[in-house]
C-alpha cells in the first residue's frame, strides 16, 4: 500500500486530497499542519489516515514528523500562507512558504536511504509566479516573474524542488496552480478569493465586493472536483523503468519513444501506482505513448 505524506492536512486542498484518495482502500496517508488535521468526514476508509500536529519550522517537530512517517512513497506539500497573507505580512509568508519549505526538502534528503528510489515530491506553486502582462497562451517559454512575495516566495521553493531532483535527492514535481473556484465556506486570504466569493456569496445571501477596477481581467480557473483528479495523476501516472547494464530511463507519460530490440531483450518492469504488473506478454519491440524521459544515475 502507498504511503502518502500531506502537509497542510488541515487545508482545504489537503483535506480535499485526501478524501479523494480515501475513496480507495489502497492508499495510507500522513496528514499534518500547525494545527491537528481532521480526518475527511467523507472518507471512506478512515482507519487508512493518521493525523499529526507539527511544525515544520521547529527541527524537533519535523523530525518526529518524519521518523513517524517513514517510509514514503510520496509527499504533497500543500502547507502555505497564501497571498495577500503572504503581502501583507512578510515574516510570516517567509517563515511558513520559503523556509518551512526549504527545511522539510533537507529532511527528506537527510532521511533518504542509500540504493533507493527518491521520493516523488508534489510541489503546489501557484500561478502567482507570473506577472503582468501574460501573453494569450502561457507555455514553458513565458520566464516567470512575480510580483508580490507570495509568488516569490513559490519560485524560489520550485528553484529548491527542481536542483533537489537534479541531484537525485528526490523526484520533484512543481504543479502552479490556477484559481480554485468555488471554495466552500469563509471567504481566504488569497487575493483570488473572490472569484469563489461572487458564486458562492450571493447563493447564501451575501453581498460579494469585487476588487477590480479593469473589467475584461481574466483568471485561470479550476474546479475543486478537477484539481483532486489532477493531483491524483501526478502520483498514479504510468511508469516505465528500462534496465540495462550501465543506466536506467525513466520515462512517464505522453511522449512518443520507441524501445528497441535490444533494449527490450534487457529486464524492464512496469509500474502503475506503485502496484507490479505482469510483462511477460510484452513485445520485444515497443512502442509507448509517454510525455518525458530522465536518464538515471
Amino acid at each position: 500500500m502507498p504511503n502518502i505524506l500531506i502537509t497542510g492536512g488541515a487545508g482545504f486542498i489537503g483535506q480535499l486530497l485526501a478524501e479523494r484518495l480515501l475513496r480507495e482502500p489502497q492508499y495510507n496517508l500522513v496528514l499534518t499542519d500547525i494545527i491537528l488535521p481532521p480526518i475527511p468526514p467523507k472518507a471512506a476508509h478512515p482507519q487508512n489516515v493518521k493525523a499529526i500536529q507539527a511544525d515544520l519550522c521547529d527541527p524537533t517537530s519535523l523530525t518526529n514528523l518524519i521518523n513517524t512517517s517513514l517510509p514514503l512513497d510520496a509527499i504533497y506539500i500543500f502547507h502555505g500562507i497564501m497571498s495577500s497573507g503572504a503581502e501583507c505580512n512578510f515574516e510570516l509568508g517567509m517563515r511558513v512558504n520559503l523556509t518551512a519549505t526549504a527545511s522539510l526538502l533537507e529532511a527528506l534528503r537527510l532521511a533518504q536511504k542509500p540504493n533507493t528510489p527518491p521520493l516523488r515530491v508534489i510541489y503546489a506553486s501557484s500561478q502567482a509566479v507570473y506577472g503582468q502582462p501574460l501573453p494569450e497562451t502561457i507555455d514553458e517559454n513565458v520566464i516567470p516573474t512575480p510580483e508580490g512575495s507570495y509568488g516569490a516566495q513559490k519560485l524560489i521553493c520550485e528553484t529548491l524542488v527542481n536542483d533537489y531532483t537534479r541531484k537525485g535527492y528526490l523526484n520533484g514535481f512543481c504543479l502552479r496552480f490556477p484559481t480554485i473556484s468555488v471554495r466552500p465556506g469563509k471567504p481566504t486570504q488569497a487575493a483570488s478569493s473572490f472569484l469563489s466569493g461572487m458564486v458562492r456569496e450571493p447563493l447564501g445571501g451575501v453581498e460579494c465586493v469585487i476588487p477590480l477596477r479593469d473589467r475584461e481581467f481574466r483568471s485561470w480557473l479550476c474546479s475543486p472536483k478537477t484539481l483532486a483528479e489532477n493531483l491524483v495523476c501526478v502520483f498514479s501516472s504510468l511508469f516505465l523503468l528500462v534496465l540495462d547494464v550501465t543506466r536506467a530511463v525513466r520515462i512517464s507519460e505522453s511522449f512518443p519513444i520507441y524501445i528497441p530490440p535490444s533494449v527490450a531483450h534487457s529486464k524492464y518492469l512496469l509500474l502503475r501506482c506503485f502496484t507490479s504488473c505482469d510483462t511477460s506478454t510484452f513485445p520485444k519491440q515497443i512502442i509507448l505513448t509517454l510525455r518525458f524521459f530522465r536518464y538515471l544515475r
